[in-house]
């Protein structure tokens, strides 16, 4: 359950991460693709400028039409607001321009910008207008213009490509996170495994971990621990086993007591003596096995001895 939530955890922020990346791209791309458009736009506007300011606008329908070819409608427009040539359009069938915004700012002396829909050729457009002033003093403007649907078309291609990077990017880094992420959590697993072991007394388990190197160190101080622990264990049960051997093949009677006068241990002579066996003696008082009031009472006195 912990690791579940790990691994949901490194996926959000994957996905969150390359989420981010993507919006911020996609938007950059646009913006980018925006600008590239105003630039091409104000370039080919600013080639009609160049040829008309010295030849004049009498050939200005064949020069913007070869200028601006398939992708680019270019307009010139008088300062009045009249059309006198369009790429795109007949002139006789357009309204007055002057209240265009791109216009009006063109006609102030800047480079005017805008995006709106066009009603002529029945598009969303990218204009750009820039102010012309002929050999002859005539105040013009050279518009250029170019449908948005392909800019967006160009975007949504781009964020189709994003869209699909970001699939496989997102697989390839959970894949790689995933396979370190166990790669990693394997030795600690195993430590685990050998700590539970020791903890059900299984000190014979041992552990083999190569790396990382603090987990090969804490394995390495688990096993020293687990190899100690048992040779200590038999130590203990090896002097038990003297004891018990010297306690039961003592001729005298010896009885083990506890605080309460209960008997605890008893070897063989002092069974021989009560005519009791182990399991009938162990557990009651030294009253009711012996049935001697005077060794209990030189009991409770050595007892009251060790514990003043």
């Amino acid at each position: 359950m912990i690791h579940s939530r790990r691994y949901i955890g490194y996926f959000m922020v994957i996905v969150l991460s390359v989420a981010a990346i993507s919006i911020f791209s996609i938007s950059l791309f646009k913006r980018a693709t925006y600008a590239r458009t105003r630039d091409i736009l104000w370039n080919a506007a600013l080639l009609v400028e160049n040829v008309l300011l010295f030849q004049g606008i009498g050939d200005a329908v064949s020069l913007i039409d070869a200028i601006g070819g398939d992708d680019i409608r270019l307009t010139v427009i008088r300062s009045d607001g009249e059309v006198l040539a369009d790429s795109r359009a007949e002139v006789e069938g357009l309204d007055n321009h002057a209240r265009r915004p791109e216009v009006i700012a063109a006609l102030k002396g800047d480079t005017g910008v805008s995006n709106r829909y066009s009603n002529t050729l029945d598009l969303e457009m990218m204009y750009v207008a820039l102010p012309l002033k002929t050999i002859d003093g005539t105040d013009l403007v050279i518009r250029a213009s170019m449908g948005i649907q392909d800019i967006e078309d160009q975007v949504r291609r781009v964020v189709l490509q994003f869209f699909l990077t970001g699939i496989v990017t997102f697989f390839a880094i959970s894949l790689i996170t995933w396979l370190t992420e166990r790669r990693l959590m394997v030795p600690y697993t195993h430590i685990q495994r050998a700590a539970e072991a020791y903890a059900s007394g299984n000190l014979d388990f041992h552990i083999t971990v190569s790396e990382p190197e603090d987990a090969r160190v804490v394995a390495e101080a688990l096993n020293d621990m687990a190899t100690a622990l048992r040779q200590r264990i038999i130590e203990i049960s090896n002097r038990g086993n003297e004891f018990q051997a010297i306690f039961t093949n003592m001729v005298e009677a010896v009885v083990v007591l506890d605080d309460d006068l209960s008997v605890r241990e008893i070897n063989p002579s002092a069974l021989d003596m009560v005519g009791m066996d182990r399991a009938a003696s162990v557990g009651r008082s030294l009253i009711e096995v012996f049935r001697n009031s005077e060794l209990e009472d030189i009991a409770s006195q050595a007892l009251a001895v060790g514990t003043a």
